[in-house]
């Protein structure tokens, strides 16, 4: 086979790894920046983070200060004098008597209170009324009670003679509370 033409090759010899290693670079320098920008990002949000959890903290420090103050203004307007602990028989009956006697003058006629139970800020009222209406008529009223909030009806059942028996849950506040 003479050919008269002659095979020549005038460009450069590469491998395959010279024609291929630019894009094998750019690739890698690709994936770096991509890591280099991730971890630039998620530092900046915990540190974002760090300092909202710290605008936090010093926010409720500066309440649980003035809250601080409040009770300590209210304790010199008391004369420094200090309640009597609720365990004293004396002082829980100075401080269940009245309010006995405001939840119970609150009543509509027809209910009746069967149980008072207080325990710290907590308040239950359990009874019997002739009607829903009556019932809704004293949870108002008691809403309406000094030193007491947040009143709502927990359970209500009927009885076998029409009446119906109800379990009331407050909350003592002020100077109610113990």
């Amino acid at each position: 086979m003479n050919s008269a033409f002659m095979e020549v090759n005038l460009l450069p010899k590469e491998t395959v790894q010279e024609r291929y290693s630019f894009g094998l670079r750019a690739v890698g320098v690709g994936l770096l920046s991509i890591a280099i920008l991730t971890f630039c990002i998620t530092a900046w949000l915990q540190h974002s983070s760090d300092v909202r959890e710290r605008q936090l903290l010093s926010q409720a420090q500066s309440d649980v200060a003035a809250v601080q103050q409040k009770l300590n203004a209210v304790h010199s307007a008391e004369g420094g004098q200090s309640p009597a602990p609720a365990t004293e028989p004396a002082a829980q009956q100075t401080l269940v008597q009245p309010l006995v006697q405001a939840v119970s003058k609150v009543l509509p006629s027809g209910a009746s209170l069967t149980t008072v139970q207080w325990s710290g800020t907590a308040l239950t009222l359990s009874g019997s009324c002739k009607s829903v209406d009556a019932l809704a008529d004293y949870e108002d009223a008691l809403a309406r009670v000094p030193n007491v909030s947040q009143v709502l009806v927990q359970n209500v059942s009927s009885g076998a003679n029409g009446d119906f028996t109800f379990s009331i849950n407050a909350t003592m506040t002020g100077s109610g509370a113990a």
